[in-house]
């Protein structure tokens, strides 16, 4: 989730990208799923600007640009991946090499069925794409959905190659406003969860073979849709399971104060009586965004004023309280409503987790920066002290939002890939139906007796 004011800031990136180096051609043949010398399968997707990203099943990440006709590493990628090339000279015949750190890696095409898929839904014609591994029986299929970001899921997911690598079907789609997808994009809750279960009957229907079980798979933004999706779903349609990766019980405005909090203890100001105040603070700031910035700017100038000299004021930064505190209230007043999103900044997502008795999966970051998830483990871990046998948990403790993992070069925080683990851990979730236990990962079963996989749908 992103605030009004960051957008401003992303909607020039389109324009930069598109000064880069591009070759569509080139980059349209190396997207798909390959396979390592070793047999590790890895998602090469070729993305809107321009880059390549190569994402493996164990959660190994490079991206790459064109560079003087090469795809080369850098652009601030992981700090062991930056001499990175590749070399897709054979890229029709099924072959590319992978050069770094002195290494070579040989990949080839591993061949599954994809096939584009358009549908409607809200008045839009929307862009999807159904993958499924003709090699292996289908096992279970997933409905991917978007985050809050504006790009195409069908460029960019990695997950629609990867899964499949283990007989899992996936739908992908551009959501509305994005990618080969009509409307206008909004971050309008309801509007998303309706046209995700619109995906979810078309997947359905397009894969056409009975008793695969079907459910979403949506992460950050995507697992409040996920989760209002399935509230909103007739019975009958609704899905078979869920996972929520990387998102929060809690709601949009309730994310910025929990940001906030998490800014203030890092930077050591994490006693009670100073978040008390800077509660004071997310308060009038979530006032002036719930009103879309028509009501509580005075007041918000006001707990500003007495505050502002605190020693900790200036470490607030937040989803959006940060950039609130940083222009004049006239100015906010006048841009914010400007390049809002519609986004639902109120919807509560607890009665909904509650309300859903089919098997669901909360995979959570453990140093989520952006969605802090130590409040959704607590409010999780009640609901199955309250009875929910249906609700597995798993938490990843060193990982970042997206189950990014980095590592500290002096004062620079560099991206070295996902977190060990994630991929199969989803895989084998949603192809038997448990959790397993990984090291290092926290997990909370819902069943701890849990042995066999749930039944298939009839």
């Amino acid at each position: 989730m992103h605030s009004p004011i960051r957008w401003l800031v992303l909607m020039v990136l389109p324009l930069l990208a598109a000064c880069s180096e591009t070759d569509p051609k080139r980059a349209a043949c190396l997207a798909g799923l390959w396979q390592s010398e070793s047999g590790e399968p890895a998602a090469f997707n070729a993305r809107e600007d321009g880059t390549l990203r190569v994402t493996t099943f164990t959660g190994r990440v490079w991206t790459l640009a064109l560079n003087e006709g090469r795809w080369r590493g850098g652009r601030g990628q992981d700090v062991e991946r930056r001499d990175a090339a590749l070399n897709d000279t054979a890229c029709a015949a099924g072959r590319v090499d992978l050069t770094h750190g002195g290494g070579r890696i040989a990949w080839t095409r591993t061949a599954i069925g994809e096939r584009k898929v358009r549908f409607t839904a809200n008045g839009e014609a929307f862009a999807g794409k159904l993958v499924a591994n003709t090699a292996q029986p289908t096992t279970a299929m997933v409905v991917l959905l978007h985050g809050g970001e504006k790009r195409s899921a069908i460029a960019s997911n990695p997950l629609q190659y990867l899964l499949p690598s283990k007989g899992i079907a996936v739908f992908v789609f551009d959501k509305r406003g994005t990618g080969d997808s009509g409307g206008d994009y909004t971050q309008d809750f309801a509007l998303l969860a309706r046209d995700a279960n619109a995906a979810l009957s078309t997947a359905r229907r397009e894969l056409a073979q009975t008793g695969v079980r079907t459910g979403f798979l949506g992460g950050s933004q995507g697992a409040w849709i996920a989760n209002l999706a399935a509230a909103l779903a007739r019975d009958g349609e609704k899905p078979d399971f869920l996972i929520a990766a990387y998102g929060l019980a809690q709601s949009p405005l309730d994310e910025d104060r929990e940001e906030v909090f998490d800014d203030l203890r890092r930077k050591g100001f994490g006693d009670a009586p100073t978040l008390a105040k800077a509660r004071e603070i997310t308060d009038a700031t979530a006032a002036v965004m719930r009103s879309n910035f028509t009501q509580g700017l005075d007041q918000m100038d006001a707990v500003s004023q007495q505050y502002s000299e605190e020693p900790w004021y200036g470490a607030i930064e937040g989803e959006f309280t940060g950039d609130f505190l940083s222009m004049p209230s006239w100015l906010l007043g006048w841009i914010g409503p400007l390049i809002g999103d519609n986004t639902t900044w109120t919807y509560d997502p607890l009665p909904h987790i509650r309300a859903y008795t089919k098997p669901a999966l909360w995979v959570l970051a453990g140093e989520d920066t952006e969605a802090p998830s130590a409040t959704t483990l607590a409010l999780l871990r009640q609901l199955q002290d309250d009875g929910a046998r249906n609700l597995d948990i798993a938490r990843f403790p060193n990982a970042e939002h997206a189950m990014i993992m980095f590592e500290n070069k002096g004062k620079e925080r560099i991206p070295v890939g996902i977190a060990p683990g994630y991929f199969e851990f989803l895989a084998d979730w949603i192809a038997n139906g448990r959790v397993t236990n990984l090291p290092g990962v926290e997990i909370y079963p819902a069943n701890p007796s849990q042995s066999t996989p749930p039944p298939a749908v009839p």
